[in-house]
């Protein structure tokens, strides 16, 4: 069975920008020391400032994105594998072997995620945390539609348990989502930053400068290293051993645009943020009162 394996969308460069300072500036750092190779090869003081301000720049802004962006389709794509995972688990002829480890590996590389990227978020912990279970509540009903397409196929190819297999499909391809979103943006703010620091770097042979080793916690690799596995297991060819692909399916296609574009709408994110703010007013002066007016007009009827 051939997975679902979109391209995903540029992402907005102000997505989710009203939150930057209400849920990322708690967990924000600086990058304090250049790397070994800089050293020695940036011209003079003022180049090594400005490389360092820009480079902390793009650092805050990429801890705000993956806060909030890789943070809420981590989440869906975690309770995608956690309930795809209880459903196997009522099922004693299917829960054995290489399903059963794998899908109880995929869950707790889930929950060792969850458990580092929530920790540094402080007295602000709560509305984080109501920030992702309002993502999960106001994209379940798309989620569900996309299983719901998959399902439609498989049955058409007469395939055993079609709805189990959907749901279990729906998980690996989010959990693959969320590592190729996580992939882009990296890149994206790699290559930005590299463009910027040549232009004040007298030497060309430095290392290109690399986001990903600060960020490396927040991709959800084991996940879906564990989770693809199980796909694999469960979810096999036809009776007359052709390939399901669901990409050529235009119902499953527009489900899985459906939840691209929703995760990648700076509405979307701050609907998110809007409601855990009402769960936690405590945390309303974090932000801008015109900011805050601003979602209220939008959101608040």
């Amino acid at each position: 069975m051939q997975k679902i394996r979109l391209t995903s969308r540029q992402y907005k460069e102000a997505i989710a920008g009203i939150y930057n300072t209400a849920l990322s500036n708690c967990a924000s750092k600086e990058i304090r020391y250049l790397p070994s190779d800089v050293r020695g090869r940036i011209g003079n003081i003022t180049s090594i400032n400005q490389w360092k301000e820009y480079i902390n720049a793009e650092f805050a802004h990429l801890n705000s994105l993956m806060n909030l962006v890789i943070g809420a389709v981590n989440t869906i794509a975690g309770k995608a594998v956690i309930d795809a995972k209880d459903e196997l688990y009522q099922r004693k002829d299917l829960w054995r072997f290489d399903i059963k480890k794998n899908a109880r590996l995929a869950e707790d590389s889930y929950y060792e995620y969850e458990k580092i990227h929530t920790r540094n978020f402080g007295d602000r912990y709560n509305l984080f945390l109501d920030y992702l279970s309002a993502v999960e509540d106001n994209i379940a009903k798309d989620v569900n539609m996309l299983t719901m397409s998959i399902a439609q196929v498989l049955t058409k190819h007469n395939q055993k348990d079609s709805m189990l297999k959907a749901k279990v499909e729906t998980a690996r391809t989010m959990s693959e989502y969320a590592c190729s979103m996580f992939d882009m943006l990296i890149e994206k703010a790699n290559t930005k930053v590299n463009t910027y620091c040549m232009n004040l770097i007298l030497s060309r042979k430095m290392k290109p400068f690399n986001f990903k080793p600060y960020f490396e916690a927040g991709k959800i690799t084991g996940v879906f290293h564990y989770w693809d596995k199980v796909t694999s297991v469960l979810c096999k060819p036809d009776n007359k051993g052709e390939s399901i692909t669901l990409n050529d399916d235009p119902n499953c296609k527009l489900a899985f645009e459906i939840i691209e574009r929703k995760i990648t709408s700076e509405d979307f994110l701050n609907k998110a943020g809007y409601d855990a703010l009402q769960l936690n007013p405590d945390c309303i002066s974090t932000i801008a009162a015109e900011d805050y007016q601003e979602l209220v007009d939008k959101f608040g009827k």
